[in-house]
């Protein structure tokens, strides 16, 4: 007898330190304001540009308005929803939250101005406020997030997610799912290869993995956000993950993917990507890793060289150009996507109004577009243009601008 019990205990002992054991099962999930987290809900939003008319089907607009008046009109879940921005001061924002076109019977929002102390942090603009919306069909309630930039452009987000704790890799970390589409589910994943622009039209999803408190999306750094994948990774171990349509719990468990090899073609590269089975942020001097089949999305691209002067140079572009855009590792294949020098530079030019604009492109292997060239850590001036006829005749020079 005793030596089953010390078998048992033995046992037990094993499967409770098991990480990967660990991670199974299903956690519940509970609705949460965002507040001032916006790299959460940073890719759930809508945009719409303003009018100085009247957009079709706002019927009535709210009384008393006094100072220089836009509108904006947008699709917000299945219902388009109309908004009036009146400048007047101090500045006030309605918004139609029962989308049926009249405006009369509005309260204005609290609105929230650069100059108060309350703007949370990452929401830059003129103003913003928080609304909740109804949908008459449905009756279901929405609660979004306003930021209005400049009168010129309004961009709604979700003003929260469904969040909770849950285990993975064998330690708690906070997980949020959040709304992306507005149609009051969260189970709507991005089809696989996709197109950096539908990024902003599916569920997405955040992992505190570093357990600093914050769901990070660090053009530079860190990256815990992401479109709502099949699975996710904590170091070499997978879990899939499938989230109640309701947003009510997550089920995670034990995934065992097939997987293929991307080479880039040269080291002292980092990349950061989107894809099926979550963040994946790649370095190492041979670029080349070992990766789960699936599509793939590169968000950013950064490569780091030292010259024969010691100078250490570094290029680095956003992901969603050539042929890093988007890409499909297949099981037991190996994808070679060659990256970085020899690098193309050429002048753009593009006539817009009778007015000739040229811009500089620096192009690499893999066609991806290099923004920024540092040195040392420092950015070096922008290059100067002369244009000249096939005389030798100076027309016109200037320096480049950079933004």
């Amino acid at each position: 007898m005793r030596r089953l019990t010390l078998v048992f205990l033995a046992v037990f002992l094993l499967l409770a330190g098991s990480p990967v054991l660990l991670a199974q099962g299903t956690f519940p999930l509970k609705y949460e304001d965002a507040g001032d987290d916006s790299a959460a809900v940073m890719m759930a939003g809508q945009g719409s540009a303003a009018s100085k008319e009247k957009p079709p089907g706002l019927t009535q607009v709210p009384a008393g308005l006094q100072g220089d008046v836009v509108y904006f009109a947008m699709e917000v879940g299945t219902r388009r929803y109309h908004f009036v921005l009146d400048s007047s001061t101090p500045v006030k924002l309605y918004a139609d939250t029962d989308a049926d076109g009249d405006l009369s019977d509005e309260k204005p929002l609290t609105v929230v101005t650069p100059e108060s102390k309350d703007l949370p942090a990452g929401f830059p603009g003129t103003s913003h406020a928080v609304a909740t919306l109804t949908n008459p069909a449905t009756k279901k309630t929405l609660k979004i997030r306003i930021i209005v930039l400049g009168r010129q452009i309004m961009i709604v987000r979700q003003a929260g997610y469904v969040a909770g704790d849950v285990r993975l890799g064998g330690k708690s970390c906070r997980l949020a799912v959040v709304d992306g589409d507005f149609d009051g589910l969260y189970d709507r994943r991005m089809p696989w290869p996709a197109s950096p622009h539908e990024r902003g039209t599916y569920d997405s999803l955040a992992v505190d993995l570093d357990g600093n408190g914050k769901f990070e999306l660090d053009a530079e750094g860190t990256i815990e956000v992401c479109p709502l994948p099949r699975m996710i990774h904590v170091g070499d171990a997978y879990y899939s993950l499938e989230v109640a349509p309701d947003g009510s719990s997550v089920n995670l468990a034990t995934a065992t993917p097939e997987f293929g090899t991307l080479d880039v073609g040269t080291g002292d590269v980092k990349i950061t990507t989107w894809s099926d089975s979550g963040v994946h942020q790649l370095s190492g001097s041979e670029g080349k890793w070992r990766l789960p089949a699936g599509g793939y999305m590169a968000l950013m691209l950064n490569q780091t060289k030292t010259d024969k002067n010691g100078a250490k140079w570094s290029l680095s572009c956003a992901g969603n150009t050539g042929k890093l855009q988007s890409f499909q590792i297949r099981a037991g294949e190996a994808l070679s996507i060659k990256v970085g020098p020899p690098v193309s530079v050429a002048a753009e030019t593009a006539v817009r109004g009778g007015v000739a604009y040229i811009s500089l492109s620096m192009t690499g292997q893999g066609g991806e577009q290099y923004r920024t060239a540092l040195k040392d850590g420092q950015q070096m001036p922008a290059p100067r243009l002369t244009i000249v006829t096939p005389k030798g005749r100076v027309l016109a020079s200037g320096s480049f601008e950079y933004g």
